[in-house]
């Protein structure tokens, strides 16, 4: 018998919702840059009002979250950082 292949685990991933001060036209590179950012979601990325579009999904690796968050905060470009709130599927 040969050696076992060790299964290859996924990071868990949780999602941040934030906004910015001013609009984007793509996802703003101060959010890509972030280490542990996977993901970088336009919420609304088609909507006119100005508002809606300074919306984001980050999807974070667990092990970074506090980190981007402290960044994020910090960064006179984002209004608010905050963790989503945990959701399951009723019924």
């Amino acid at each position: 018998m040969g050696p076992r292949a060790t299964p290859v685990t996924k990071p868990r991933l949780v999602s941040l919702n934030v906004k910015l001060t001013r609009v984007h036209r793509s996802s703003p590179s101060s959010l890509t840059r972030l280490p542990g950012v996977v993901e970088v979601i336009p919420v609304f990325p088609d909507e006119k009002d100005a508002e809606l579009r300074k919306l984001y999904v980050l999807q974070v690796e667990t092990d970074g979250v506090n980190a981007v968050l402290r960044a994020l905060r910090s960064d006179p470009a984002v209004a608010y950082a905050e963790e989503s709130a945990p959701r399951k599927v009723l019924g």
